[in-house]
């Protein structure tokens, strides 16, 4: 009786998501794992998480912070959402603390059946198998900044661990990299500076010039929305 309960709100659910928008698909989603429970769905399919580089509280592997985030991710073409999460740079791994009261170690998500995450309202698309992505050695989860009808701008977070001896205790440090390119017309281009611009837009290049000449301190000090708003002059002026 149980089982048939659940099918019956799950074809209800998925029935009527054809006909709504994306604010009610994920409102049914909701529905649904609320009442089957994600754990029931094949959701755990990954490794248990031990974190074995011990850290102070000043030092993560982690995205943003060591604390988990509210977020959403598509598993097997699946939407998942109220998920609490952490993205860790070293390994490139989605880590999920399971809702459930017999269940309290972390997971890591196997990454080839996740297509995409958010985690604090960031978006990441799964690169993983992009063989170009992979000889810039940049495949994995990248960032999506930015998408525009000509363009698209992505980040590639990666934090590296060095060790550190401290009151003769070994505990590890972490150096964080990220690394900014562009989608055109198919092909991924790493940006490195004003040339990186000019080399594929030269038409541009006197707005390219002005734009870093008027935002030095964008630049420095928030490179995602420098980089942002320029591809978003770029991607309009197409």
């Amino acid at each position: 009786m149980k089982i048939t309960y659940i099918a019956l709100i799950y074809f209800a659910c998925i029935g009527t998501l054809f006909s709504q928008n994306e604010a009610s698909k994920e409102r049914y989603y909701k529905v649904y794992d609320s009442v089957v429970g994600i754990e029931s769905i094949d959701l755990l399919n990954g490794k248990v998480f031990i974190d074995y580089l011990k850290s102070n509280k000043d030092q993560y592997r982690f995205f943003k912070s060591f604390n988990n985030f509210k977020g959403s991710a598509v598993i097997k073409e699946q939407p998942f959402y109220n998920l609490s999460l952490k993205y860790d740079l070293v390994e490139d791994q989605l880590i999920l603390k399971p809702n459930s009261k017999v269940n309290f170690l972390d997971i890591k998500l196997t990454s080839k059946n996740i297509s995409r995450f958010t985690i604090d309202s960031h978006e990441f698309i799964n690169f993983f198998n992009h063989s170009d992505l992979e000889d810039l050695g940049l495949n994995g989860f990248l960032e999506l900044i930015y998408e525009g009808n000509h363009l698209k701008l992505y980040s590639k977070h990666s934090k590296i661990e060095k060790q550190k001896i401290k009151a003769n205790k070994t505990i590890y440090i972490f150096k964080k990299y990220t690394t900014y390119l562009f989608e055109y017309k198919g092909v991924f281009y790493v940006i490195k500076s004003k040339k990186s611009f000019r080399d594929i837009f030269p038409e541009k290049e006197a707005y390219i010039n002005d734009y870093y000449k008027m935002n030095p301190r964008l630049l420095k000090n928030n490179p995602a929305q420098f980089y942002k708003l320029i591809s978003n002059e770029l991607n309009n002026q197409l």
